[in-house]
C-alpha cells in the first residue's frame, strides 16, 4: 500500500532554522533501516526518476512515499519498510551525509558522476542568479508564512483535565474496533504548503471515510492527545505544518484522528496566497530554469546501469 509523507514543511522563521524543518535525520532509527542510500546532484540530473524507478522495483510491498515540502510533484524519498531500505534526495535544503560510513548503513549515490562535461551549457553566473533568485522566493515564502501563523493569534491553552478526558474518549473508541500497538513510531509532516497550495495526505491514509476521526477542541489540546496516542499506541504522529512542536493527527489501525478542519483558527487569506504564489515562482523559474542548464548532459544508460547494481543487492 502507498502512504504519501512530505519529507519536511516550509514553516514561519524559527530560530536556528531557514525556514524549513525535515525529519530526514530521524529516518534511520525511526524506520529501523538497515540501508539508506543518500542521492547527490543538482537539478534535472534524473535524482526523482532514480527514485520513481528504485519504488517501481518494490512493487508489492509496503512503501512510504516522501514527498518535496514546496512541490507535491516531486519524489523527496522512498522508504520500502519490509526490507528495511530507503533512498532519498540529500541535497538542499535537506542535505544529508551519512551518519554511520563505517557501518555502510548510509550510502552516497552521486549522480553528478555521470554528467557528460562537453554537453553542458551550464554557466556559473546563470546558475548564480538562479540560486539567488530562488532563495529571494524562499525568502518571500516563509516571511508570508510568519504573517500567517501571527494572524492565527496565540493557541488557545489546554488542560490536562481536558486532555485526559478527549484521551480516554479516542482511546475506547479504538480499542473496541481492534486497534492493537503497532511495532513502529513514525514522526512525519503529512500537510505541507506547496506550490500547488495546501497539500493534505492525512485523509488519504485513513482506510475508509468511516475511520476519520475528526475532533472538536482547541489546537492544543488535540496536539496533546495526539502525543499520548502516539505514546500508547505507536503507528504515525503527524507534525503540525506550521510548528513542529505540535502534532496536528495520528494514523494507527486504519484509522486516522485528525482536529476537524471547520474548528482550526483560520489564517490570513492574503497571508496564504502570498506563500503559495511566492512557491509556485521558486518552482516555476528557479527550478525549471536549473533543469535547462543542465538538460541534456547526463549519461543515463551509466545511471540505470548503476540502479541496476544497487537494486540487484536487495532483489
Amino acid at each position: 500500500m502507498e502512504k504519501k509523507l512530505f519529507l519536511g514543511a516550509n514553516l514561519p522563521y524559527r530560530e536556528h532554522t531557514n525556514g524549513y524543518e525535515g525529519t530526514e535525520k530521524r529516518l534511520i532509527n525511526l524506520y529501523k533501516l538497515k540501508k539508506l542510500y543518500l542521492l547527490k546532484g543538482g537539478s534535472g540530473l534524473g535524482k526523482g526518476t532514480f527514485m520513481k524507478k528504485f519504488a517501481n522495483a518494490f512493487s508489492g510491498y509496503d512503501i512510504d512515499y516522501y514527498y518535496c515540502s514546496g512541490d507535491v510533484r516531486s519524489l523527496d524519498g522512498v522508504i520500502i519498510k519490509e526490507l528495511g531500505i530507503g533512498i532519498i534526495d540529500a541535497t538542499l535544503p535537506h542535505i544529508l551525509d551519512p551518519t554511520y560510513p563505517a557501518l555502510g548503513i548510509d550510502e552516497i549515490i552521486d549522480l553528478a558522476q555521470f554528467i557528460i562535461p562537453e554537453k553542458v551549457h551550464a554557466r556559473k553566473e546563470v546558475i548564480d542568479e538562479i540560486l539567488e533568485e530562488k532563495a529571494r522566493h524562499y525568502k518571500a515564502t516563509n516571511e508570508a508564512l510568519t504573517e500567517a501563523l501571527k494572524s492565527k493569534g496565540n493557541y488557545k491553552k489546554t488542560t490536562s483535565g481536558a486532555v485526559q478526558k478527549l484521551y480516554l474518549q479516542v482511546e475506547k473508541m479504538l480499542l473496541k474496533n481492534g486497534v492493537k500497538e503497532s511495532d513502529i513510531a513514525i514522526i512525519a509532516f503529512a500537510r505541507s504548503f506547496t506550490s500547488l497550495g495546501v497539500t493534505d495526505f492525512r485523509p488519504d491514509w485513513a482506510e475508509s471515510d468511516e475511520k476519520i476521526i475528526k475532533l472538536s477542541c482547541s489546537e492544543a489540546t488535540a496536539s496533546e492527545m495526539f502525543k499520548k496516542l502516539h505514546q500508547k499506541f505507536g503507528g504515525y504522529a503527524f507534525l503540525h505544518y506550521l510548528d513542529p512542536s505540535m502534532l496536528e493527527g495520528i494514523y494507527i489501525g486504519g484509522f486516522v484522528v485528525i482536529l476537524d478542519p471547520k474548528v482550526e483558527t483560520k489564517m490570513s487569506k492574503k497571508s496564504v496566497k502570498k506563500a503559495i504564489d511566492a512557491l509556485e515562482r521558486a518552482d516555476k523559474f528557479s527550478h525549471g530554469r536549473m533543469e535547462q542548464e543542465y538538460s541534456n548532459c547526463m549519461d543515463f544508460e551509466k545511471v540505470d546501469a548503476l540502479l541496476d547494481t544497487i537494486l540487484a543487492r536487495h532483489l
